[in-house]
């Protein structure tokens, strides 16, 4: 499913950004860093928690909980 890899030196609140701009469609970011949160909300897109290898877990589901962002601890939840 993915087309491209992404990654430093850009900023992710800027890749995200180029990502957004470059898509026709509607865009929603998984991610497992207080970063990728952080660029989820920066760029006004959707955000979904994977928590399981997450060195930040219990501050990135605070996070997802005060904006009301979905958490998963397994992929099979989403039913894709």
């Amino acid at each position: 499913y993915f087309e491209k890899i992404f990654g430093s030196p850009e900023p992710k609140v800027v890749l995200v950004a180029n990502i957004i701009k470059d898509t026709c469609c509607n865009v929603v970011m998984f991610g497992d860093a207080i970063s990728d949160f952080n660029a989820s909300i920066d760029n006004e897109i959707d955000f979904i928690a994977y928590i399981p290898y997450s060195n930040v877990a219990a501050q990135l589901s605070i996070e997802c909980n005060r904006t009301h962002s979905l958490i998963i601890d397994d992929w099979s939840l989403l039913n894709i």
